[in-house]
């Protein structure tokens, strides 16, 4: 009997070792997935798309407009992470609107900077910008070569509803 006892242990005390060892490359982490220090780097980004929903219900009637806004002529666009929990952006991209306003349908482009400089920090996989205007931000896709900011924003206020969400795609440098 202690001698099945003690194989019993045996294999346990093996089992537990090896699920608390180090990884064998030194303790390293794997750079596909998110960490602050696999984020830290240079990023372009290749793609922004985005919809928005707006409501108006002051006066009498109420407006309702959809947006559905693709971005194009990305011109050194980038994204930068640095190991101080800094966030800075950089570059102008058109942005191209389609809006639906009260059955009418119409298109705009203009030229934009992009502005999301600040602080950072990661919680799972969100992102937590100092300067989103009250956007959540999500990392999508995350891996070694880049990753996508998914950004939701929800305005509620007494006659007033916004909605918006967005992504950025990025590629490592």
């Amino acid at each position: 009997m202690k001698f099945i006892q003690t194989v019993i242990l045996i294999i346990l005390s093996l089992f537990i070792t090896s699920c608390t060892e180090e990884d064998d490359d030194g303790g390293t982490t794997d750079p596909n997935v998110l960490t602050s220090e696999n984020l830290v780097g240079i990023y372009n980004v290749t793609a922004f798309n985005a919809f928005s929903t707006e409501s108006d219900t002051s006066g009498n009637s109420q407006d309702i407009s959809t947006s559905t806004i693709v971005g194009s002529g990305f011109n050194n666009v980038t994204f930068t992470f640095t190991d101080t929990g800094r966030v800075t952006t950089a570059g102008t991209f058109n942005f191209n609107a389609t809006i639906s306003e009260d059955g009418t349908v119409y298109t705009e482009t203009e030229t934009t900077d992009i502005d999301l400089g600040g602080t950072y920090t990661l919680s799972r996989n969100s992102l937590i910008l100092s300067n989103s205007d009250g956007a959540n931000v999500t990392v999508q896709n995350f891996s070694a070569d880049g990753l996508q900011l998914f950004l939701e924003q929800t305005v509620v206020e007494p006659g007033y509803t916004f909605e918006a969400e967005g992504t950025y795609t990025l590629v490592r440098q």
